[in-house]
């Protein structure tokens, strides 16, 4: 399942750009010792990128729930040396569509495909099906949103167990 590893991918991303705004997050609010946390994340998906989104929110969940083992069993790694920047325990995974575009060497412009489009030219030229046409859009996932929240050490431990007691009892 590569939607597993895509997932890391965007947490990994999400991370870095978490890191670059701990510190103007911090200078707003003056917390001691504030953990970030990535509260969601939004990424939008090509119709041709080959990325399950059913999937992709599964693995999520799941990566996310890797993370926080891996947070807590090690607190003084890569994790706690980050800033202290991790996901909170329901961080969500939006996902928005993006539709395809080919472009059409004898027309010389390009062409938006969705779905309904690929159903039915599939990825030819919608003026005549005979010229050549090439994908130059809609193979892509982008990561286009990270929602940030900083909070003391001490409302993160009671948002932390308060989030697993939730969880154990789902």
């Amino acid at each position: 399942m590569h939607e597993f590893s895509l997932c890391q991918s965007l947490m990994r991303e999400a991370t870095k750009i978490a890191a670059t705004r701990s510190d103007e997050l911090s200078q707003h609010q003056k917390i001691q010792t504030p953990i970030t946390l990535i509260t969601g994340v939004t990424a939008r998906i090509g119709l041709f990128a080959g990325i399950d989104k059913h999937l992709l929110k599964r693995a999520f969940d799941i990566a996310i729930q890797d993370h926080h083992r891996q947070w807590q069993d090690n607190p003084d790694g890569e994790a706690a040396s980050s800033l202290n920047i991790t996901f909170a325990p329901r961080a969500q995974l939006t996902i928005e569509s993006l539709p395809g575009a080919i472009f059409c060497r004898e027309c010389n412009r390009n062409y938006r495909v969705d779905q309904q489009e690929y159903s039915t030219h599939h990825l030819n030229c919608t003026v005549d099906p005979t010229h050549h046409t090439h994908l130059v859009g809609g193979d892509e996932l982008l990561l286009v949103n990270v929602q940030l929240q900083q909070v003391s050490l001490e409302e993160y431990c009671k948002y932390n167990v308060s989030s697993t007691s939730a969880a154990a009892l789902n």
